[in-house]
């Protein structure tokens, strides 16, 4: 079993240097060393790969993943960023020093173990490539909230690399929102440097993310949000639950209605539109909400039945979000009437005039009933507006 402070104290390890380090409030120097990436591995637990991560806990244990699958998720991360930072390691050489348990464990640092893990394999000679830079803490003791709270206050006060946003909201899930979890709004407010107003809107955004992917049938698999890049629309979907003048439930009809056509695109613009349009009363009237109530019925149940939307139930569920959002729009221009009429004019010419051939009786019947009753709403329009044909 790997014990970094025991091959400390046999001088195993080349002494570079001091690092400042705040511990449960206190602040204290601690010797850096050139310790061997094989002695190293990943921290399973680092929010910045939690959505990597969660694809794999559908099947088996977290501690089941390889190291060379961390480090793709480490480098998949921030792709840009960690290449800037291979180029700056090969260039010079590693500028800042990481922190590591005495069990190998990285904290801080997971970036640039990764960046000298990829430059290893490329260069097995390189010395510079050998080695991570970094302090060592006794895992014995300190409690998990210790260390998450190291790695918290080091990511966020001192590296530059930002969150993906999904990845900051599986953090609050994990550290605020969860069973196990032992954080404060305050603890966690200061640990990462942001006021509490600002966390609770993470906490609100991270429960519309839950909502959704329990929507979809895949509660806690974060890795999906990411994939479709969800945060665009949750920050929409966030204004609306803040709404006045709405009701809970419609709230909650728009907010799944929402879901429902992020799963046939992901298009945070779309839904953007979709959403306004679900607050114009003069598209969005009592026959539209029925519909969209049985087409969210519709989406909750191909994914919770099969495992994924079912083909028709997406096209239904774009069809309908094009038609609202459309007739929002020309809700909107003076020239509405003509706009509408042109639009009709589209759906007409979208029949297939050779199916009609091919109709049974039943089918056929209904298909003249409702060509009647346009031609008669035609007639009316054109003696009301006075056209002589």
């Amino acid at each position: 079993m790997i014990n970094l402070l025991k091959d400390v104290q046999n001088g195993e390890f080349e002494e570079v240097g001091l690092k400042i380090l705040d511990l449960k409030g206190e602040t204290h120097k601690y010797k850096t060393y050139k310790i061997p990436l094989n002695k190293l591995k990943y921290n399973r637990k680092n929010d910045r790969i939690a959505s990597f991560i969660s694809e794999y806990e559908e099947n088996r244990s977290i501690d089941d993943i390889d190291e060379d699958t961390l480090e793709e998720f480490v480098y998949e991360s921030a792709p840009r960023d960690n290449e800037k930072t291979i180029k700056n390691i090969k260039a010079t050489r590693q500028r800042e020093s990481a922190v590591v348990m005495s069990d190998g464990t990285v904290i801080d640092g997971n970036r640039r173990f990764t960046c000298l893990r990829k430059l290893h394999k490329d260069d097995e000679d390189n010395e510079k490539f050998k080695y991570l830079i970094a302090s060592v803490l006794d895992r014995e003791k300190y409690v998990d909230k210790d260390i998450k709270k190291l790695e918290l206050q080091i990511q966020n006060l001192e590296e530059k690399v930002s969150y993906n946003p999904i990845d900051r909201y599986v953090g609050v899930y994990r550290n605020l929102l969860a069973d196990d979890s032992e954080f404060t709004v305050t603890e966690y407010a200061q640990d990462i440097n942001e006021t509490d107003k600002k966390v609770y809107e993470y906490m609100n955004n991270t429960r519309i993310m839950l909502d959704y992917l329990e929507f979809i049938g895949k509660p806690l698999q974060f890795h999906y949000a990411r994939e479709n890049k969800l945060d665009g629309t949750l920050n929409e979907i966030k204004k609306i639950l803040k709404a006045n003048g709405m009701d809970e439930q419609e709230k909650q009809l728009i907010k799944e209605t929402a879901f429902s056509e992020f799963s046939t695109s992901v298009d945070s613009k779309k839904i953007r539109k979709l959403i306004d349009a679900c607050r114009n009363e003069d598209v969005f009237d009592q026959e539209r909400i029925d519909k969209a109530k049985e087409l969210n019925n519709d989406v909750y149940n191909s994914f919770h039945e099969n495992g994924f939307l079912d083909p028709e139930v997406k096209q239904k569920v774009s069809d309908f979000s094009d038609d609202l959002i459309e007739d929002a729009s020309i809700s909107k221009e003076q020239n509405k009437e003509e706009k509408l009429l042109i639009h009709a004019i589209k759906d007409v010419t979208k029949v297939d005039k050779d199916k009609i051939q091919h109709m049974n009786d039943e089918l056929k019947n209904s298909f003249d009933e409702r060509l009647i009753e346009l031609k008669e709403e035609l007639d009316e329009l054109v003696r009301f507006a006075n056209v002589e044909g």
